[in-house]
């Protein structure tokens, strides 16, 4: 959410905010704006029983027209550290009533949407202040995002990116494993599309359609690639009795189907590896069956020049 002024439409703190992170990256001088101390805030909905509730000892005593109703804006506060005394492993989630004054945010009472009877608290963004949770700021927000992994790229060296992976990032392949079927139906949007819901509450957000046909559509046709023979000798079973499960003549044992799925696996990561090094493989074979190749393109599949071999003038007819 804005750090100055929520409902003004002016957006060049976006680009401030980008400037800081990149000079910062960069190792250059970096001007620090004054709203970079101010806790980073999200504006969300009261869209359930459970959040309405969280407001109920806040809303005693007040005329309804005062009170936090179904449906009203609400402040929730991002990045938040519990204070003492709060199980670090126990969901917490602080909530305000909706105020568009940021310099307004730590005089409100806040309420943990889980534990509401725990509040309210006031929130500080300085650490280790008695009873006060800490909320991030958005200059915390900058730092950490500097050395927050990229998930979905490979570093410069081919393996996922870390805290201190720097340089061209490349694409990350994806391979399919388990396919779960959802509906375009959801609940919870508007917690959703704040990001307020955590890994742990996907299964709330989605609605999940329970496929167990994995073994005929995944397991089966990489069993069936291996072969009869060698799906035999994996897990002892005699070839005849192979072939009638990849053929689909006969269903194995819960026991043998848990051996058939793990072997299904073991292959998959095989056909990945000889996939990766298959380029490589098919250079040298062709190397050996025309003398000079490597010499021609560079010295070999590991050179990253390539050179041609110099060409005859073209000549007229004599």
């Amino acid at each position: 959410m804005k750090p100055v002024d929520p409902e003004d439409e002016d957006r060049r703190w976006i680009p401030q905010l980008w400037s800081v992170i990149l000079r910062q990256a960069r190792g250059l001088p970096v001007k620090r704006p004054s709203w970079f101390e101010r806790p980073t805030m999200i504006r969300t909905t009261v869209t359930s029983p459970a959040v309405l509730r969280a407001f109920e000892h806040l809303n005693e005593g007040k005329p309804y027209a005062e009170q936090v109703k179904p449906f009203n804006f609400m402040l929730s506060a991002a990045g938040v550290t519990p204070p003492a005394g709060v199980d670090p492993s126990d969901r917490f989630r602080l909530v305000a009533p909706w105020e568009s004054d940021p310099a307004r945010w730590s005089e409100l009472s806040w309420v943990d949407v889980h534990h509401p009877d725990r509040g309210p608290y006031r929130i500080t963004t300085i650490a280790g202040r008695p009873g006060q949770p800490k909320v991030d700021t958005h200059g915390d927000v900058a730092e950490k995002y500097a050395a927050h992994p990229e998930a979905k790229a490979l570093g410069p060296d081919g393996e996922p990116c870390g805290r201190g992976t720097v340089g061209l990032l490349q694409r990350r392949p994806v391979i399919a494993g388990e396919i779960k079927l959802i509906g375009k139906e959801s609940n919870r949007l508007e917690e959703r599309s704040a990001g307020l819901l955590t890994i742990d509450e996907l299964d709330e957000r989605l609605v999940v359609y329970h496929d167990d046909d994995g073994w005929r559509r995944f397991t089966l046709p990489k069993l069936q690639a291996m072969g009869s023979k060698k799906v035999a000798e994996a897990i002892g079973i005699s070839e005849r009795r192979a072939r009638d499960i990849l053929k689909g003549r006969a269903m194995p044992h819960p026991r043998r189907r848990a051996q058939l799925e793990e072997l299904s696996h073991g292959f998959e990561s095989q056909l990945r590896t000889e996939r990766r090094f298959r380029g490589q493989t098919e250079f040298l074979h062709l190397e050996a069956q025309i003398p000079g190749l490597g010499s021609e393109i560079g010295g070999g599949p590991f050179h990253g020049s390539t050179r041609t071999a110099p060409r005859e003038p073209c000549r007229g007819p004599s």
